[in-house]
């Protein structure tokens, strides 16, 4: 997830920027990977609104040439004096599951066409990257959950030596994950 970031940081030159993820129980948005900020001193903040909306538009958001005289923005983003800010939602399957968001507090009109483009195909991949790795540890799990029946199974009946070994054999080849 930090090498996702960094990409993207690197594609784009931004300063900052941030990881959410949407967590299945809750449905909240949950910061996994943050570079650059600090938010145990509370300066950072992304604007729940820009959050919001990219999460029910399912659409990207870029905000370049941020001035004190747009009073639809944040006073958050107003007050941390950020100047571009791109925020981009994690589909899979048409299904939101986390966003990207970038941000300077340096560049006016840091984020191009071109950097949307790009950010849109590296997050598309991204964002399948993360579900295998979702799926991969869920089929783990459940692997382990039926290892731990077979074998509790396995102790509690009557298994000749033989019996064992077959079993133990299929427990090793579902190990191999």
């Amino acid at each position: 997830l930090k090498m996702i970031l960094e990409k993207a940081m690197e594609l784009t030159g931004s300063e900052r920027g941030a990881l959410l993820i949407l967590d299945n129980q809750s449905q909240k948005l949950v910061y996994k990977v943050i570079q650059n900020i600090n938010l145990a001193d509370n300066s950072f903040t992304v604007s729940k609104r820009i959050i919001e909306d990219v999460k029910k538009s399912m659409k990207t958001m870029i905000l370049n040439t941020i001035e004190e005289n747009q009073t639809e923005l944040s006073k958050s983003i107003l007050n941390a004096k950020i100047l571009s800010i791109i925020c981009l939602p994690l589909i899979y399957e048409q299904e939101f599951t986390g966003l990207l968001y970038l941000d300077s507090t340096v560049v006016n009109n840091l984020f191009s066409q071109k950097d949307l483009n790009l950010l849109e195909a590296f997050t598309s991949q991204a964002t399948v990257s993360l579900k295998m790795a979702a799926y991969k540890k869920e089929l783990n799990r459940d692997i382990d959950l039926n290892e731990s029946k077979i074998n509790q199974y396995s102790q509690k009946s009557n298994l000749t030596d033989r019996e064992k070994q077959i079993i133990q054999s299929i427990l090793d080849g579902m190990s191999n994950k």
